[in-house]
């Protein structure tokens, strides 16, 4: 199943006064006419269908994910639509422990990237100034997730071509500071402080990497394997044996 990585900072939040729920996410879970680092772009009316038919007014079959695990549910959407922007969603949180730790993580600013996990049922090729960019016309979604790191978290921490080596340091101590910040302020479960345990390792290596200087890139970027990445964080918390990628 393929999947599109999406980091945003519209992140809305509703508290909700139902004790069942914690309250309910709104993010975009995609972003039209932008060309990612595979050359796709999304365009506006690809998810039409598939809303119609999978979506909250069809049969209701879509989930928000943590990690496009299946085992675990963050929730159904309430509302997913299409706008001039992107694949906007409405998720209510369930009050389970996954999910007052992942709103939690939210309000904090550590998860603000989204993953979409779908099928293409219609593509075509448009070269722009002799560049192939992959449309895609229409998609068959199976689900959106809440990604800690998306696709590949250490390109994503340490390969922003644009930004000067001062500024990668920055947004590094910044996302430090928010996962500091929630985890002294809050109290997790062992399974979300794990995650976070990974992540700040993750962060340090990206440190490392950043103050050691360029690297040569590979010809091929080499698609981003959850378990051999989670194996390769473990720091002996068995993490692999919560997640299911199957």
């Amino acid at each position: 199943m393929p999947v599109k990585n999406f980091q945003s900072d519209q992140i809305e939040f509703k508290d909700s006064s139902d004790p069942a729920f914690v309250g309910s996410v709104v993010i975009y879970a995609s972003v039209f006419d932008n060309v990612d680092s595979d050359g796709d772009k999304i365009i506006k009316g690809a998810f039409k269908r598939t809303l119609k038919e999978r979506g909250p007014q069809g049969s209701n079959d879509i989930l928000h994910l943590m990690f496009h695990d299946t085992f675990q549910i963050l929730g159904k959407p309430s509302e997913l639509k299409e706008d001039d922007f992107g694949l906007r969603s409405i998720t209510p949180i369930p009050a389970t422990t996954l999910g007052k730790d992942t709103y939690i993580l939210y309000k904090t600013k550590v998860y603000d990237q989204h993953s979409i996990g779908y099928k293409t049922m219609d593509s075509e090729q448009e070269v722009t100034k002799g560049v192939s960019v992959n449309i895609l016309k229409e998609l068959k979604l199976w689900e959106i997730s809440t990604v800690p790191w998306g696709a590949n978290p250490m390109a994503r921490t340490s390969e922003v071509k644009s930004e000067t080596k001062s500024e990668k340091l920055d947004e590094i101590a910044t996302r430090l500071d928010r996962i500091g910040k929630a985890i002294t302020d809050n109290h997790f479960s062992e399974k979300t402080m794990n995650l976070l345990q990974i992540e700040i390792q993750l962060l340090s290596d990206a440190i490392k990497s950043i103050e050691a200087g360029p690297v040569e890139p590979t010809n091929q970027p080499q698609p981003f394997d959850p378990i051999s990445f989670l194996k390769a964080y473990d720091l002996g918390l068995n993490i692999t044996k919560h997640f299911n990628f199957e």
